[in-house]
């Protein structure tokens, strides 16, 4: 029988693993978007001063292809063999996430008239318990046009998360603005309110100042296409 390591070592061992998913994003700060949690919790994490949640882990593990056991262990491999493994597999409990009528448009915009369910989309609970989302909160879209390429094609099915309406760390956000339904990345600015961008480098960044639109509002938080998810 193998004796459980002494506490401060575990922690040690998981901060070393935890430090080198971390390292996969851009910035910390992105990270702990991802996480749900501040840059300085992610540190203190690292450093093993306390020990992240479970759900920290499982966000930040699947939103790089690692393994959680492997994170949250170091048992078994570090990579998953295959990311969409967990949203295209049928066993357990499934949610069924309404998808509505509407294409979130990753090009010029298209207007949003009136908007209905047309079917539903089975989605395994423990992949939206992974991610940290609330099945009642998710609603999915379809993506149109171009600009978001490669990471969202046009015609592919996205899940939205419409609890998470606050902008963080430059993820991708469904949003209204002018009458139109859009699909892009959101940073905050300097010298103005938003800036926003698209994944294919065809498209120019678009400069947002509150003061002028009439009309904008946060859907939610992409963090998925149907089988693959969004980082």
């Amino acid at each position: 029988m193998v004796d459980n390591p002494p506490v401060p070592e575990f922690r040690s061992q998981l901060g070393t693993r935890l430090l080198s998913v971390l390292e996969e994003f851009q910035t910390r700060k992105e990270a702990a978007g991802v996480a749900d949690v501040t840059a300085e919790q992610l540190n203190a994490y690292v450093h093993g001063k306390t020990k992240p949640p479970f759900e920290v882990l499982a966000r930040l593990a699947f939103a790089k292809g690692v393994s959680l056991d492997w994170l949250a262990t170091g048992v078994g491999k570090r990579k998953l063999a295959e990311r969409s493994h967990d949203f295209s597999g049928s066993e357990g409990e499934e949610v069924l996430v309404p998808r509505y009528d509407v294409a979130l448009a990753a090009g010029s915009g298209r207007l949003l008239d009136e908007a209905s369910i047309i079917d539903f989309l089975p989605v395994p609970r423990r992949a939206l318990d992974a991610a940290g989302v609330e099945p009642a909160a998710v609603v999915a879209f379809m993506a149109d046009g171009r600009s978001m390429e490669p990471t969202i094609r046009s015609g592919e099915d996205v899940l939205c998360d419409r609890s998470k309406t606050t902008v963080r760390s430059d993820l991708v956000y469904a949003f209204r603005m002018n009458g139109e339904l859009r699909l892009k990345r959101l940073t905050k600015g300097i010298k103005v309110d938003l800036i926003i961008r698209s994944d294919n480098p065809e498209f120019p960044d678009e400069m947002l100042d509150y003061r002028d639109v009439d009309d904008f509002e946060i859907i939610g938080r992409v963090f998925s296409v149907y089988n693959r998810w969004v980082e």
